[in-house]
């Protein structure tokens, strides 16, 4: 789904997509002190290059505090 966004992008030079995520079969692993999530997507996104890049945005089911990681190129999944 990461590739087909990526593909989306580069077509339609949308600034964005957002791929919703299934969390009940995503290993997550999130840094102590935070609790599961309510939410998952991947915000999809082209780089200077136009090389697709993701981050996981989620919001913790005990509060509505935004979280996110760090930008993984979708190359390095493949």
């Amino acid at each position: 789904m990461l590739e087909q966004a990526q593909e989306r992008l580069q077509r339609t030079h949308e600034p964005d997509v957002m791929v919703d995520v299934n969390l009940s079969t995503l290993e997550l692993r999130l840094p102590p002190g935070y609790g599961p999530l309510s939410d998952c997507r991947m915000r999809v996104y082209l780089d200077s290059t136009l090389r697709g890049q993701f981050h996981l945005v989620g919001h913790p089911a005990n509060d509505s505090s935004l979280i996110y990681s760090n930008a993984i190129l979708i190359n390095q999944l493949i």
